[in-house]
């Protein structure tokens, strides 16, 4: 399947480089498909819009030279920048629940305690309010592309330019 992010993408987007989590790509996964299953809906930026981003992604990527990647995206289209964005951030809405387990081989714990201390995973309202602030970043990203002021079923709203909710 191919998104018009990918998970390296999505990890800079979250601050969640390999080197600072041990998160496997296959944490990702599952997100980033309900991201572009969503972008794609008709309440988002619709099939067409992302079936022309994704072409022109996957051109880009077939051009890189070893070690280059997308992030230097001069040869991107603004609307193909702001898509990609849009699913990181909408992902990483996605990712926010299973940031918040921790397991300790029993099952999902409230909290660990590390050699740091003693941590706390966050309340369902705290994980509720990170995700929608990523929805609310992917939304802003793609604002212009966007075919409904509404997003998301109509539950969540969108936000102009300046990030205020319409």
């Amino acid at each position: 399947m191919s998104y018009l992010t990918d998970i390296e993408h999505v990890r800079l987007i979250g601050g969640l480089t390999t080197s600072t989590t041990k998160l496997p790509d296959a944490k990702f996964r599952t997100s980033l498909a309900t991201a572009a299953a969503r972008m794609k809906g008709s309440g988002w930026v619709g099939a067409s819009n992302y079936a022309t981003a994704l072409a022109e992604i996957t051109t880009g990527r077939a051009a890189l030279s070893e070690g280059e990647n997308l992030e230097d995206d001069g040869d991107l289209s603004e609307m193909a920048r702001a898509l990609r964005d849009a699913e990181a951030f909408l992902a990483m809405s996605f990712m926010v629940q299973v940031l918040n387990m921790n397991y300790d081989g029993a099952g999902i714990t409230v909290s660990v305690v590390t050699e740091k201390g003693q941590i706390n995973n966050l309340s369902p309202q705290g994980v509720k309010t990170i995700a929608r602030s990523y929805k609310k970043e992917a939304a802003t990203s793609a604002w212009v592309y966007l075919q409904s002021k509404v997003v998301s079923g109509g539950k969540t709203p969108a936000y102009d330019d300046a990030g205020n909710e319409i």
